[in-house]
């Protein structure tokens, strides 16, 4: 069974989960109290989506 490990930018752990929806869920909402950016990666490392809790213009400037 894979082992999930929510982290911050600096590399340090926040949460670790056997099932990778929890860890997403967890991160999320700490992504969302923390008005940060959240990336969920596959297990080859890529990005697969990520969500914007910070203060992004709307709309864009450029």
């Amino acid at each position: 069974m894979a082992e999930f490990d929510g982290q911050k930018a600096e590399g340090i752990t926040l949460r670790s989960s056997n099932e990778k929806q929890d860890a997403v869920d967890a991160g999320r909402k700490i992504s969302q109290n923390q008005g940060t950016e959240f990336y969920i990666h596959g297990k080859d490392g890529k990005i697969q989506n990520k969500d914007s809790h910070g203060n992004d213009p709307y709309p864009p400037k450029g």
